[in-house]
């Protein structure tokens, strides 16, 4: 699923901003003198330059869109803009606050170097951006595709133009209809699972116990837990069952994460999870990634810090079995489809010879080995076959873009439905009537369901796992907008924005979901029934599914209908079998790492969690 590092944790508080700015000028001063005094030089020049423009010159570009009040300390202002105030705030409220504040939903904010950050909750203006004719001049910032490419490799997620779209083109056949129906029965196998591990918990928790007795568990919730009706972290154990169900659906590996605890792991298996250890990045590694794509200060991509290091080595481990992987699928692919020939030093599946034999496209295969029969096959040129270097950078990319999104989604579906006990109760008797104890059904079967499909679809809209992304303008460009918007100083108004070259503009996700524009004045309320009657304004905004959660065009997200299948098969087997209920007197509260994820207040230095109270139906 597409993916971007939220500008929440672009930074931490200022005082934590200045000393990693002076670790990183620690750094720093151990290369030549010279080289420092370039780096200092254009810092100080770039932040300066802008301030003194904007607040003492007025030259500012984008004068006449409303901006929010500064309400950051002077001498952090011009280096970090207002990025403090979206690091201190849950996700998405000090957008949220700064619309209320301008009455706006087109404003202008500062961040990293006191640069100018568009903000647009406007559909038509998103639209556009993401739009087939548009989408390739709006690519990620080079600063957040090396952030991505060192977690993910040069997957669908992280590169543009021509080569996305060749990766995207073989890629397409592994997750069209045919292939998720076949890869159902796993999301339910996995399913089954988890219930059977949760359900074994739930009988052995005689009480409160003093420390955590559970993995992913903290004292506190321990503390909290009833006989037989524990407090556990859900999105600790979904994020284990989400990684079954990519291991095995995305190239036949077994995980069996759902059942460790505490074991030793395979080589592979400890590489795969090192690399879903990785918090949000650093300060200094952000500011690293966005220096170095300056031509003069190239020279820091050789400076490898920790993190970097820590993941170049459990990304070595991937690279080298992911390699004996692919061979083993080739040889598979080609000895299970007799029309293959020789062409050069290639071989090449003839793809009509082996449906002609009435072989399904898909195979009942997993992701990978779709995608390498698509990548081999004899209508594909020589010039648009993926290398296995770039197979790779899908693996990971199905690997962690794939599973902690609907992990993190099926995690918000739990907590709403814990904190409305007459939803939980209307989708569990929809579940009983469908299952009619069955252990699985079919994609079509699962697909039929409607209240299932209007809550999930509501968390969607509700709680999307990536609340937003940022694109950077490649040429000069004017956005049009759906409405004329009031100017900054009160006279007239605007209806078209113009961008110049290296601009940036966040795609808010989460504020587009829930605009009242859109989804009238009940936008910020957990409703699945809005799903049976959807407004005439969320109809004609002309987003997928009425809203940005999978974006759309051709970045749009290519595994959409995997996500929603794995969470209604997963979303379904819990409600049926468990009851989830809030822990009294315990708030959540969303807060963004890679993905949004939730806290809970008084306990934010536990981290992210999602603890709920649950309990055999």
């Amino acid at each position: 699923m597409e993916r971007s590092m939220p500008d929440s944790h672009i930074m931490s508080s200022s005082s934590t901003l200045l000393w990693q700015l002076a670790r990183a000028v620690g750094l720093l001063a151990t290369l030549p003198f010279g080289a420092l005094v370039l780096f200092a030089v254009y810092l100080l020049t770039r932040c300066l330059a802008r301030f003194a423009a904007v607040n003492l010159l007025c030259l500012e570009r984008y004068k006449d869109i409303p901006a929010p009040r500064h309400e950051s300390r002077w001498y952090t202002l011009p280096i970090f803009g207002d990025l403090h105030k979206i690091r201190d705030a849950p996700t998405g409220e000090a957008h949220l606050q700064w619309m209320r504040e301008t009455r706006s939903d087109v404003l202008v904010y500062r961040h990293l170097f006191y640069a100018p950050r568009l903000l647009l909750v406007d559909p038509k203006a998103m639209m556009h951006v993401l739009s087939a004719q548009h989408s390739y001049s709006f690519p990620k910032p080079q600063q957040l595709r090396d952030l991505l490419a060192s977690m993910l490799g040069n997957g669908v997620l992280v590169v543009e133009g021509d080569v996305h779209k060749r990766q995207r083109k073989i890629l397409q056949p592994a997750f069209g209809v045919s292939a998720i129906r076949n890869l159902t029965p796993t999301f339910f196998k996995h399913s089954e699972n988890l219930v059977s591990r949760l359900g074994q918990i739930i009988d052995e928790t005689t009480g409160p116990a003093p420390k955590a007795f559970l993995p992913g568990q903290s004292d506190a919730s321990a503390q909290a837990s009833e006989a037989h009706r524990p407090v556990l972290n859900v999105s600790h154990w979904l994020s284990r069952a989400t990684l079954d169900i990519i291991g095995e659906a995305g190239f036949n590996w077994s995980f069996n994460s759902i059942k460790q605890d505490g074991e030793e792991l395979d080589e592979v298996s400890e590489a795969f999870k090192a690399t879903l250890l990785f918090g949000p990045p650093s300060p200094l590694f952000f500011l690293k990634s966005l220096l170095q794509t300056k031509p003069s200060l190239q020279w820091l991509k050789h400076l490898e810090l920790p993190r970097e290091r820590s993941f170049r080595e459990a990304y070595a481990v991937l690279e080298r079995t992911s390699q004996v992987i692919i061979a083993q699928k080739r040889r598979q692919i080609l000895q299970e489809m007799h029309g293959v020939h020789e062409k050069g030093s290639k071989l090449e599946i003839n793809k009509a010879d082996w449906e002609a034999q009435g072989h399904d496209a898909a195979g009942g295969k997993d992701l990978l080995m779709l995608m390498m029969r698509s990548n081999m096959s004899s209508d594909i040129r020589e010039s648009e076959r993926l290398s296995d270097a770039e197979l790779l950078g899908q693996m990971t990319t199905l690997l962690l873009a794939g599973h902690e999104t609907t992990a993190t989604l099926i995690s918000w579906a739990l907590h709403e439905l814990s904190l409305r006990p007459d939803v939980q109760a209307k989708l569990r008797a929809e579940a009983r009537e469908y299952m009619a104890g069955r252990d699985e059904l079919s994609f079509d079967e699962l697909s039929s369901l409607p209240y299932l499909d209007a809550v999930v679809k509501e968390t969607l809209r509700f709680s999307s796992p990536i609340p937003s992304t940022r694109r950077v303008c490649e040429k000069d460009t004017v956005l049009p907008l759906s409405k004329a918007y009031p100017r900054r100083d009160g006279k007239g108004t605007f209806d078209s924005v113009v961008m110049k070259k290296g601009d940036e503009v966040l795609i808010p996700i989460f504020l587009i979901n829930t605009s009242e524009a859109i989804w009238g004045p009940d936008a910020l309320t957990f409703k699945p029934e809005r799903w049976t009657d959807v407004p005439q304004s969320a109809k004609e905004s002309g987003m997928p599914l009425q809203m940005l959660s999978f974006l759309s065009g051709p970045r749009g997200c290519i595994g959409n209908r995997f996500a929603l299948a794995e969470g209604k098969a997963l979303l379904l087997r819990l409600v049926l079998a468990f009851q989830f209920e809030p822990v009294d007197g315990w708030e959540l509260e969303r807060t963004q790492s890679v993905v949004m994820r939730a806290r809970v207040k008084g306990q934010e230095h536990l981290g992210a969690q999602m603890p709920l109270r649950i309990s055999r139906v």
